[in-house]
């Protein structure tokens, strides 16, 4: 086998070729951003009211809030309860029994109205997901990431078997078709079945590798693939700039449809594009000299090479296979002498301990990042703004990461961040959304815990590789994955109980960030350290013996402290 980062030492780490490779696996991620939030708005909930039968209630009721007529037909139908701001509000799920007999209550039997200042129609207002049916509108986004942990499992394992560019294009024409039907569904429960097929495959376009993770995950593992060593970690951090761009985008063309199923369109139909990435995009050079497929692997090296202008000497690719690849086999033969399983990460004490560890910072981390995302409309003043800027605080943070990571290491960073996501959350339960002049103050405080969740969550990727040792990396990062992806399930869950109090999500979202990041200082640092290759060494990784002082000095084996 070609050892391919040898090769990339000589045609380029980064040349224009893999630039453009770069920049076409990672368009895809700005529609998945979308996709992943777009429930911000297509399932927002507007302010109702019970719908009054009878010639009572003005035709377009809808359209006059405020009005002298509006408030009077209110007064006479609909009665007022106490709010968490200690306010008087109309009720949005009872009317009056009778039009001006204060007396009996009844629910919303007759239907509701719904205000259109914001949205022409959401997926709520098309049927009728409030009061007692509030808690279908929460599993939409439950749904959809139930599909991309199922797109996890099934696209990962298709891509190593068949590859990734055929299980990519797959993908991205079952996106672009689920996503396009979901916009003409003449129910609930088949909208839900097609949301679900959305993330299915929205998740599986970037499954090509168990040590990716989920949004990034054909992207993260094509630009893993394709760039040499001094690049991955920039790469692989700004891969989740185009998530953050995506959730930009999505504000932006909200704001300016404002009817669901037109924004779902909108949303989609750019999928087409990345469809014809067929005629363009290459298989994996990796993938091609794992499966022994080295005559079509040379070609590919060639056409890198011609792209970045580098002439290769005759022979170089045939050389690099006879002297390289006997030595990367001895090499591998020496680790597959057994399989491991998903017990390896629990067998000895330490990984044990760590993995419990990081599998609780993946989840706090998901739960926090998809809790604070979606609970934008909640903050006070515009969503559309408040979307936008949730969106547009990841960039600095990725940015801060990669400084962070070089400079102070994994675990100070991701414990750093943890704790300042949660100081944000916190601090913006403190702000009382009854004082609309400190809604500023409150959405720069919720985005401050954003900024540190973003880092955090950036950060937990590469360092979860780095703390297990390649015969159970794959699994350690998947199982991650896992714990992540639960965590999403439960997140819209999550913001439901600020029904009770609404304060309350973000408390919880503060204590758990908190918690995890004082766990995470038990976890040993790797920055500088070399990848470990047995479950030997990883046992060893942050106790103080003489294997370990080696390690610490990065000598082991010689081998290099990068992600691959």
């Amino acid at each position: 086998m070609v050892d391919f980062d040898k090769v990339l030492d000589r045609i380029g780490h980064f040349g224009r070729y893999q630039a453009l490779l770069y920049l076409m696996a990672c368009f895809p991620i700005l529609l998945n951003g979308m996709h992943f939030l777009a429930v911000v708005f297509v399932g927002d909930t507007p302010e109702h009211y019970c719908r009054v039968p009878g010639d009572l209630q003005p035709q377009n009721m809808e359209r006059i809030y405020g009005t002298d007529t509006w408030n009077n037909v209110m007064n006479m139908t609909i009665p007022r309860e106490k709010s968490d701001d200690g306010n008087m509000v109309y009720s949005q799920c009872e009317r009056y029994t009778s039009p001006g007999d204060n007396t009996s209550k009844q629910p919303c039997d007759d239907g509701w109205i719904y205000s259109k200042d914001q949205y022409e129609s959401t997926v709520v207002m098309t049927w009728d997901l409030v009061c007692d049916r509030k808690w279908m509108s929460r599993l939409n986004q439950a749904i959809f990431m139930m599909g991309v942990m199922s797109g996890a499992v099934v696209f990962g394992n298709l891509a190593d078997r068949f590859g990734r560019r055929k299980i990519f294009i797959v993908c991205m024409v079952g996106e672009c078709l689920s996503g396009i039907v979901n916009a003409f569904l003449p129910n609930y429960g088949a909208w839900l079945f097609f949301r679900f097929l959305v993330g299915f495959t929205s998740n599986g376009s970037y499954v090509v590798r168990a040590i990716s993770h989920f949004i990034i995950r054909s992207a993260h593992s094509t630009v893993m693939e394709i760039v040499g060593a001094t690049r991955r970690t920039i790469c692989g951090i700004f891969v989740q700039m185009w998530f953050a761009g995506g959730i930009m985008l999505l504000s932006l063309l909200a704001y300016f449809i404002r009817d669901w199923q037109m924004l779902q369109l909108a949303m989609t139909l750019p999928s087409v594009i990345v469809i014809g990435y067929w005629w363009f995009l290459p298989e994996s050079p990796r993938w091609l000299l794992a499966q022994g497929q080295n005559e079509e692997a040379a070609e590919l090296v060639s056409k890198y090479a011609e792209k970045n202008g580098v002439q290769l000497e005759p022979g170089f690719i045939s050389e690099s296979i006879e002297l390289h690849g006997p030595k990367a086999t001895k090499s591998e033969d020496q680790h597959s002498h057994r399989s491991y399983s998903l017990l390896d990460l629990v067998r000895t004490p330490n990984l044990r301990k760590r993995t419990l560890n990081v599998c609780f910072n993946w989840f706090v981390n998901s739960l926090v990042y998809y809790g604070l995302s979606l609970n934008t409309s909640n903050l006070g003043g515009d969503d559309y703004i408040n979307s936008f800027i949730s969106g547009a605080v990841e960039l600095p943070a990725y940015v801060v990461t990669v400084i962070l990571m070089e400079r102070i290491g994994r675990q100070k960073t991701l414990s750093g961040s943890m704790v300042v996501g949660g100081i944000g959350c916190f601090c913006t339960v403190a702000v009382p959304l009854s004082r609309k002049d400190l809604i500023p103050v409150r959405t720069t405080l919720a985005m401050l815990g954003k900024f540190g969740i973003s880092i955090s969550f950036s950060v937990i990727y590469n360092y979860t590789a780095e703390l297990y040792p390649t015969v159970i990396r794959s699994v350690a990062v998947g199982v991650g994955s896992m714990s992540a992806r639960v965590a999403g399930i439960i997140a819209p869950f999550a913001i439901m109980i600020g029904d009770l109090w609404s304060p309350l999500p973000l408390l919880i979202f503060g204590v758990m960030s908190l918690v995890a990041g004082a766990l995470a200082l038990l976890l040993p640092d790797t920055m500088g350290k070399p990848l470990m290759q047995t479950i030997e060494e990883a046992e060893q990784l942050g106790k103080k013996t003489p294997e370990n002082a080696e390690l610490e000095n990065g000598k082991l084996d010689g081998v290099p402290a990068t992600l691959s």
